[in-house]
């Protein structure tokens, strides 16, 4: 098992227009996006900078998060290179490793846990060698004779149902900051220590911005032109302690 997962973690992902790219388009299930009910109204993974949610394995149990930096599959004896992979990379070699699956442009999904939550129950009730109904085939060359070629799922946009789940989660993560950003500029509930002196401010945040600029010549930018402040804040007191 340790060979075989060292060969496929240097499998390159080819282009659409390779030889090696199966298209089984005109074999895909068509249908619309449908969440789970306790997902369609749960925000929580719109804002998943703010927080550590786990990202589950599409096929299996597994489930990565970026504080446990060394949870691997039972049945994969390699770990990453680097201890401190993030929870997405860990994620995606075990996809690629334990499920011969490859998704393509991840850099370019927003909301990456949403997408992966949606296609974990998506594929609940899917037979893993049907994946070939709805996903596009990497069938790899043999390095030799004896060899059978290995067959890789790709998971992309040319997929419709893929792509209109791309730009849903697009969507609604920009909803999602417009609301906290709505949120910001109007509660009057916030409490927080300066971060330069001890002074304590309550009220509206702007308030607080105000007070770095006027009294620690230190602005950051207009309170209507930020999103996330509390989390933003965090991280410069992190860098300032």
């Amino acid at each position: 098992m340790a060979t075989a997962s060292t060969h496929k973690s240097h499998i390159p992902t080819p282009s659409l227009d390779s030889p090696a790219f199966v298209s089984t388009r005109r074999h895909q299930i068509l249908r619309p996006l449908l969440f789970p009910e306790s997902q369609s109204t749960d925000m929580s993974c719109f804002y998943e900078e703010e927080k550590d949610l786990p990202i589950p394995c599409l096929l299996c149990e597994m489930e990565f998060i970026n504080s446990d930096p060394a949870i691997v599959s039972e049945s994969c004896t390699i770990k990453t290179k680097k201890e401190k992979d993030s929870a997405r990379q860990r994620f995606l070699y075990h996809l690629l490793t334990e499920h011969n699956i490859v998704i393509h442009g991840t850099e370019n999904i927003t909301s990456f846990k949403c997408y992966a939550k949606y296609w974990k129950q998506r594929l609940l009730s899917l037979p893993h060698e049907r994946l070939s109904d709805i996903f596009p085939v990497i069938q790899t060359n043999p390095e030799t004779r004896n060899d059978l070629p290995e067959r890789y799922f790709l998971f992309n946009d040319s997929v419709p149902e893929d792509k209109d789940l791309r730009e849903f989660l697009r969507m609604k993560r920009l909803e999602a900051l417009l609301e906290l950003q709505h949120f910001e500029r109007t509660d009057n509930n916030f409490k927080r220590l300066c971060l330069f002196c001890h002074e304590t401010f309550t009220g509206n945040r702007s308030v607080l911005l105000e007070h770095l600029f006027e009294s620690h010549s230190f602005r950051i930018g207009k309170p209507d032109n930020i999103v996330m402040i509390d989390k933003f804040l965090d991280s410069l007191q992190e860098k300032l302690e």
